[in-house]
């Protein structure tokens, strides 16, 4: 039953990233935010310190894909 309640909740977790392979190679603790499928995520993350707006983007179809550095303080579990 455990086994069975984990994969549940792992597979409910959405991926707020995507990987652009195309794209540059980002600086470490930077990654692509996923706004086509969670427009609201940008915002978010500025808004609560875990992340911070960057110069990089990246185009996948017809979408625009910002880049974002992840603070690692915030990241960090205590």
């Amino acid at each position: 039953m455990k086994d069975v309640l984990n994969k549940q909740f792992i597979t409910s977790i959405p991926a707020i990233t995507v990987n652009l392979p195309d794209s540059i190679v980002l600086p470490q603790g930077t990654q692509f935010i996923d706004t086509n499928n969670y427009p609201w995520v940008y915002n978010w993350l500025i808004e609560n310190g875990i992340a911070e707006p960057t110069e990089y983007c990246a185009r996948s179809g017809f979408c625009l894909y910002p880049a974002m550095k992840f603070r690692q303080c915030r990241l960090s579990v205590k």
